[in-house]
């Protein structure tokens, strides 16, 4: 199997996604009480599902001098695979699969512990001609125990070949309780930032313990303007058979 490969160099963080790390400690017993409160971390069978609600808004003009503002809903599914193929003659590696109307499927393989989650890379399904990309090493997307202030930091992503370097940011606003069309969940708060050459991208995420993200909001800039906002509710979860 073909593997593109990326590598990371010292500074700034990754591809969207969040690695986690406390700059400065927590008090041992705040964090030690948060960190036991969270665990596990998800709680998840092969088969679970994750059904979201996605809005996507692009203002006049966008995407051509007379187009008009597009605002769309549609959905999107992320189901538990279980453990699958991820490297020929590697050891499979735990996998969700997501699947949007009109896009071919995106496999995400992650490493999950009861007190964090790791990136270990991703795959569009696109084909036979279809190739992963693996992290070198497993990036950290969330761990038991954040708190408000804890401030975050991920390497910078490089591809080979590109020589691309793109800054990445992440910090902990804090927990709260989020009402969504699934129900009411308390939630980390996530604020992550990304500049990819003139677009800048800002995200919020709310991650709740034991159950996965329940809500998403991304904007993208360019030039200062926005050019699309989407935003992921989560509308419905179930369970697998094992």
């Amino acid at each position: 199997m073909n593997v593109a490969r990326v590598v990371l160099s010292m500074g700034l963080p990754a591809i969207l996604l969040v690695a986690c790390d406390s700059k400065t400690p927590a008090p041992v017993g705040a964090h030690t009480f948060a960190a036991a409160a969270d665990t596990p971390l998800l709680r998840i069978s092969t088969g679970d599902f994750w059904k979201y609600e996605v809005r996507v808004e692009i203002p006049a003009g966008v995407t051509g001098r007379e187009a008009a503002a597009v605002d769309v809903t549609h959905g999107r599914t992320r189901t538990f695979l279980g453990k699958v193929l991820f490297i020929e003659g590697e050891p499979e590696a735990e996998c969700f699969e997501v699947i949007t109307p009109g896009s071919a499927p995106t496999r995400e393989f992650v490493a999950i512990w009861d007190d964090r989650v790791e990136l270990l890379g991703e795959m569009l399904m696109k084909g036979p001609e279809s190739r992963p990309i693996v992290f070198p090493k497993p990036i950290l997307f969330i761990r038991a125990g954040l708190r408000a202030g804890d401030n975050i930091e991920i390497p910078s992503l490089t591809f080979e070949g590109s020589g691309m370097v793109a800054p990445r940011s992440c910090r902990v606003i804090g927990r709260e309780e989020i009402d969504v069309p699934a129900g009411k969940f308390q939630a980390i708060r996530l604020l992550m930032g990304s500049i990819d050459g003139k677009i800048e991208t800002r995200r919020l995420l709310w991650f709740s313990p034991g159950v996965g993200i329940v809500r998403e909001e991304r904007v993208r800039y360019a030039d200062g303007r926005i050019i699309v906002r989407e935003t992921h509710v989560l509308s419905e979860t179930g369970h697998g058979q094992n």
